[in-house]
């Protein structure tokens, strides 16, 4: 590594403009010399703002530098260019795991295991991730159902909880979770579709939520397809860009 790190220097010192600055920033970032790191990532990012290779490496350098709300922007935003980036979509799952950020974990993780359906880490990651939100943000079944959720997470009650609550059973539960949605937000009118379904007996385990239409065998395989190669196509620019004599 520290071979491969003084050949990337002297790299970049004869041509500056070189993008072997950011196989070098990793390198630098994963023998622990995340400042230097950082330097030649927002350099490098002042010239080409959208490398996202670059933000990647960014990102987890970030992370790793306990920078964590920056190090989490900056690989939102490489979602927002490449929005199916499998990389950036594990690093950001993973990260939130490891904070117990199971409200944003989940939706990351609904995305791995439609992107990679045969690989059964993710819906154990996902199942896990359900359960540990649900035990965070509802208390124990007693006899009142008012009693559900703890008056200090009104808050958190989410159209995500709901789901989780639905299809775990937990028919009261959601119920109060919508009523306290709607007292905080009375105009809601997704939330009052969701409450009348679930009084009328339309909304049951199993059922799919508003908004939440199954997509065809088709589609799915065609945005599958479509993810593997975009995918593809960064990690071949990306390894083009750590190894300059390859």
């Amino acid at each position: 590594m520290v071979e491969r790190i003084s050949r990337y220097r002297g790299i970049l010192k004869e041509d500056p403009q070189s993008r072997v600055y950011v196989p070098l920033a990793d390198l630098l970032r994963q023998h622990g010399e995340t400042e230097e790191a950082l330097v030649l990532l927002e350099n490098g990012l002042v010239r080409d703002p959208n490398h996202k290779s670059a933000m990647v490496v960014l990102g987890c350098t970030l992370l790793q530098a306990g920078r964590q709300d920056h190090g989490v922007k900056v690989l939102q935003r490489v979602l927002e260019l490449s929005p199916d980036n499998f990389v950036v979509l594990r690093i950001l799952a993973e990260h939130f795991l490891t904070v117990d950020g199971f409200t944003h974990a989940i939706p990351l993780l609904e995305r791995l295991v439609d992107f990679e359906p045969d690989q059964a880490e993710w819906p154990k990651l996902l199942n896990d991730a359900r359960e540990r939100l649900m035990q965070d943000q509802v208390r124990p079944a007693g006899d009142n159902p008012q009693e559900s959720l703890p008056v200090a997470n009104r808050s958190l009650a989410t159209m995500t909880l709901v789901d989780i609550l639905v299809a775990q059973g937990y028919l009261d539960k959601a119920q109060v979770a919508l009523e306290r949605m709607l007292e905080d937000e009375p105009g809601r009118e997704d939330v009052q579709q969701r409450l009348a379904q679930l009084k009328s007996g339309d909304l049951a385990p199993g059922a799919p939520s508003a908004g939440n239409i199954e997509p065809s065998p088709e589609e799915r395989l065609r945005h599958r397809t479509g993810q593997k190669e975009q995918f593809g196509e960064w990690i071949e620019n990306f390894k083009a860009n750590r190894d300059p004599d390859a």
